[in-house]
This record gives C-alpha cells, sequence and structure tokens, in this order.
C-alpha cells in the first residue's frame, strides 16, 4: 500500500501573506502559552455540592496528595453526569486496507480538481506531517479563534463535539472565520458515506465517522439545529458546511509527537481520543494532568480536540466538551505520556462555507427525506464489517 497520506501534497509553495493561514502564522509564534499551570487553592467550591461530590473530592485530593499529582482538582459539574454519558467514545477497531487505499487512490484523483476550488483564497494543501517542528517549543491557539466552550451534558456526544471543534478551527485557520457547527445535527443523522451510523447519545461513537458524515453530508449552523443533548429524529435542515477530506494520521500505527505537531500546524487542532473516564479527571481544574500511566494502548473511551502543546510542561493541550467551569475554562493540559493520548489522531480539511465542492453530486432527497451521500468516494476508510 502507498505511503499513507502522500496523497494530499499538492506542492510545498508557501502561502500568500494575504492568506488567513500565513496571518495566523505571524500572530501565533511558538512562545509560552497564556495558559499557566498553576495549583488552585483548596477552599470552599461550591455551597451547593452535593455530599457525595464532597466525599470523592477529598478522597481524590488524599490520593493525589500521596501520588504527588501535578494537578488539582475541585467542584465540576461535569462530576453529576453518569461516567457512561461523558465518555462515550467507542475504541477503533481494525482498519480495512483495502477501503484505505482505495480512499487514497481517490482522492489523489480529486486532488487537482480542489486544490483549483483552493486556489482562489490562496491556500495550498500540504500533507498534514509536511516541514519540521522546533524542539523546546510551545504553541497553542488562543480561545478568540476557536469557538466557545460546550456542554455535551448527559448524551454520549464527545465524538461530535470533538470532530466539529476540529473543524471550526481548521475554517478558522485557512479562511479566517470560525463557524459554530450544529453537534445535534451529527448527532440525529450522523451517518458515513458507507451508511454506518456515526453514534448517537445512548450509543456513543466514532469522531472519525462524524468527519465523514460532514465530508458526505455537512451539517448546520448551530443556530439552525440547537443542541438539546438528546438523541432526537434525523430532520432535513439547510447545510452549510462541508468537508473536502478527513484523515487518521498514519492509522496502520501511532503517530510520534512531532508527526502531530506538524498536523496541527498544517492542518489546525486535531481529535484525539484518550482515556477519560477516571473521577480525578472528571475534577480537573488546573496544571498537568498525570494519574493514568499508559499500560493498555487500546483502553480510551473519550474524544477530545488538541489545539497546541507545551513541550515546556510536557504536555497536550486540549479542548474538552464538559463545560467552561471545567479545567481552564473547558481546557486543559495533559501529560504527553498519559492517557493514552494522542494515539489516535485525526485531522480535516474544511470546505470554504459556500457550499459543497462543485464537482459532487448535490444532496437529493431519498425515501421519506433521507439524505443521500455524495459519490466522490464509494470507500471510506471504516471497515464496513465493524
Amino acid at each position: 500500500m502507498k505511503h499513507s497520506l502522500t496523497y494530499w501534497v499538492v506542492a510545498a509553495t508557501t502561502l500568500l501573506l494575504a492568506s488567513p493561514l500565513a496571518a495566523q502564522q505571524q500572530e501565533d509564534p511558538a512562545v509560552s502559552m497564556p495558559l499557566k499551570p498553576a495549583v488552585a487553592a483548596h477552599g470552599p467550591v461550591s455551597a451547593k455540592m452535593k455530599p457525595e461530590i464532597e466525599a470523592q473530592l477529598k478522597t481524590i485530593r488524599a490520593e493525589g496528595t500521596k501520588k504527588k499529582h501535578a494537578f488539582e482538582v475541585g467542584y465540576t459539574k461535569a462530576m453529576e453526569q453518569k461516567p457512561a454519558k461523558l465518555c462515550a467514545t467507542k475504541r477503533p477497531k481494525a482498519v480495512n486496507a483495502a477501503a484505505v487505499e482505495a480512499q487514497e487512490n481517490n482522492n489523489a484523483a480529486m486532488q487537482s480538481k480542489i486544490q483549483t476550488e483552493l486556489k482562489a483564497d490562496n491556500i495550498t494543501i500540504q500533507a498534514p506531517e509536511a516541514g519540521a517542528v522546533s524542539a523546546g517549543q510551545s504553541r497553542w491557539w488562543v480561545p478568540s479563534w476557536l469557538s466557545p466552550v460546550k456542554n455535551q451534558g448527559s448524551c454520549g456526544s464527545c465524538w461530535a463535539f470533538a470532530a466539529c471543534a476540529a473543524f471550526e478551527h481548521g475554517h478558522k485557520k485557512f479562511y479566517g472565520t470560525t463557524p459554530d457547527l450544529s453537534e445535534q445535527n451529527i448527532v440525529d443523522c450522523g451517518r458515513t458515506g458507507s451508511g454506518l451510523d456515526a453514534g448517537s447519545c445512548e450509543e456513543g461513537g466514532w469522531s472519525d465517522r462524524a468527519f465523514d458524515y460532514l465530508r458526505c453530508y455537512g451539517t448546520a449552523n448551530e443556530s439552525v439545529k440547537p443542541y438539546v443533548g438528546v438523541d432526537e429524529a434525523c430532520v432535513r435542515v439547510s447545510k452549510k458546511h462541508y468537508a473536502y477530506h478527513w484523515g487518521q494520521l498514519y492509522p496502520n500505527r501511532f503517530p510520534n509527537r512531532n508527526e502531530i505537531k506538524r498536523a496541527i500546524r498544517n492542518y489546525g487542532a486535531v481529535v484525539t481520543y484518550m482515556k477519560a473516564g477516571l473521577s480525578s479527571f472528571y475534577a480537573y481544574k488546573s496544571g498537568v494532568y498525570n494519574d493514568y500511566a499508559n499500560t493498555d494502548e487500546t483502553d480510551i473511551d473519550h474524544a477530545v480536540t488538541i489545539v497546541g502543546w507545551s513541550d515546556q510542561y510536557n504536555a497536550w493541550i486540549i479542548k474538552n466538551s464538559w463545560g467552561t467551569d471545567w479545567g481552564y475554562g473547558g481546557y486543559a493540559y495533559v501529560d504527553y505520556d498519559n492517557c493514552n493520548i494522542a494515539k489516535y489522531i485525526y485531522y480535516v480539511m474544511p470546505r470554504h462555507s459556500h457550499g459543497r465542492i462543485s464537482t459532487a453530486a448535490p444532496v437529493a432527497a431519498g425515501s421519506g427525506g433521507a439524505e443521500k451521500p455524495i459519490t466522490m468516494d464509494k470507500s471510506p476508510i471504516i471497515d464496513a464489517s465493524n
């Protein structure tokens, strides 16, 4: 099989200074981050805290003192939710190698047409892993460049929130504006091009399949289909946001740190799966989270978005979907070598918000008004036997 992801390489030219990406590169130098992992005080956290939550916090803090944790905990609304709902990303299964190769071949054929459309925006697609990243640096994208932190509530939709957050930041990176995508539309209707479910509130799901839904069907603005946090019937809504393509960074092996950093630099924020179903993670407030040393590399249960990194603190910076009272207003540091983070990495190339790719078939109503996928490729990366 061909070297993974090489089909994205179109040219190694530098973007014009007038492009949004060039502007971001100038405005976002590799310097110390605004987020400082300062330890918070142990004072009162909530006058309405339930006794069982208060007892849980005492236990977590006692364990943290014993283990010499590098992070602090406190009351968060996430502690009130059922763990199975907060952490509902399903473990990836084996990838169909033939489907991967078929998708690579199909995307290679589409490459020149996509690049022609992007030319008007002064954008040249690069491979996610292209270029070098200097060691010992920190980089992250400030919250004003991202959509607001949201709260998935009691719905197992972390996989949809992570996918939308990556798409939104990529749109800002390439086109200069940050859209607000409807996670609810993906939860209700999300199916891949081959008809596989992306997920639901009740059953959880996969961010990669959410990306495939964005490629095949697109999604609406949040204002068109607001988030309600329960499974609703799929209804046809006005779509505005589509993906050109998406991919897993090295699907046949785990990528290394530099490869992930280059993907973030070249494509914007990326989705990662991780192990988050831990009481100390629900109560995370500040510092570098390091409470789950990697053992079983397949032990993952949650999807988040990596928006930057800090070599100084040996940590990825993530955006979560548990509300703003968790972590640093919804963001966190997670140690490079903890929680099985950054082993499954997915990136996306958003299409500009003026419609789907012109070379694809239009969406048409099927039986009962169901959505029909576009036909630009017939072999999604996901194995239909999963």
